[in-house]
Order: structure tokens, then C-alpha cells, then sequence
């Protein structure tokens, strides 16, 4: 018996009760809650949770071989990491698991995507840059901001 799916269904019944609902109403009320589920749909349900469990493990073991893999690459390139990225959406670690490969390899890229990203924008700064061509105020302050957060991002892979 699942204690929620009584509550959840006598509610219902109880509410359509107060209306004043015939027999036919209060089926009908349950089956818009979609408490009514047929043997079929029972067996479907509990088929479609036992694939999920089995694909959630595969792209587990998948997210820590690619992770393995791109981490002992100098440049994994874009489609691995693209993959890797996509494996860490689908599979979220623990709030309190360890940084495991994936999660550095990425931390790393996004890193050093944001020290390229400061360094692209303090090349043309009047003050500190050193290109010959000076078209904006100084934006060193967001290019300090955006090294900060790399080197947060560091921080969380140890």
C-alpha cells in the first residue's frame, strides 16, 4: 500500500464528496488527479524506472571514463568536452561528493576560458593594454573579476 497515494486519493474523493459529485464524478475527479492507473500503465511505469536506473548508470560510468580520458589530455577538444559537459548535466554529483575527473576538466576549460576572456579585454586598454589601437575606457576592473572567478573555479577542484 502507498500511504501517499491514499491520502492523495482521499482527498480528492473527500472534495468531490463536498460538491456533491455522483459516483461518476468522483471517478472522474480521481482520474484528472491521475490517481486511477491501470495494470498496463503500473507495469509500464515501473519498466520505464528500471531502463532510467540502467541509462543513469551508464552515463555515470561514461561521465568517469571521458572524465579520465580529457583529464590526461593537454586539449581534449570541443566535442569531448561538449560530451563531458552534457554527461555532468545528466548526471549531478552529490552537493558533498568529491570533485571527481569531469568535474576539474571542466572547472579547468571554464577557467580558462574566463583568463582568455580578461586577457582579450585588458589587450586594448588605454591604461595597461599594450595594443596601439585604444578604443575603451580602462575595463580592468571586470578583467580582474573575471581572473577572481577563475581562480575560483580552481579553488573548487582541489
Amino acid at each position: 500500500m502507498n500511504a501517499k497515494l491514499v491520502n492523495s486519493a482521499a482527498g480528492v474523493i473527500n472534495a468531490a464528496l463536498t460538491q456533491d459529485r455522483t459516483a461518476a464524478g468522483i471517478a472522474l475527479a480521481l482520474e484528472s488527479a491521475q490517481l486511477l492507473l491501470t495494470p498496463e500503465t503500473v507495469s509500464d511505469l515501473a519498466a520505464l524506472r528500471e531502463r532510467n536506473a540502467q541509462l543513469e548508470a551508464a552515463a555515470v560510468e561514461a561521465r568517469a571514463a571521458l572524465g579520465a580520458l580529457c583529464f590526461d589530455l593537454e586539449d581534449p577538444g570541443s566535442a569531448a568536452l561538449g560530451a563531458l559537459h552534457l554527461l555532468a548535466q545528466a548526471t549531478p554529483a552529490a552537493p558533498d561528493a568529491k570533485p571527481d575527473d569531469a568535474t576539474r576538466v571542466l572547472a579547468q576549460r571554464d577557467g580558462a576560458v574566463l583568463r582568455q576572456a580578461a586577457e582579450d579585454l585588458m589587450a586594448p586598454c588605454p591604461e595597461h593594454g599594450d595594443s596601439d589601437e585604444v578604443w575603451m575606457d580602462c575595463p580592468c576592473e571586470y578583467a580582474e573579476e573575471l581572473v577572481r572567478r577563475a581562480q575560483l573555479l580552481g579553488g573548487r577542484t582541489s
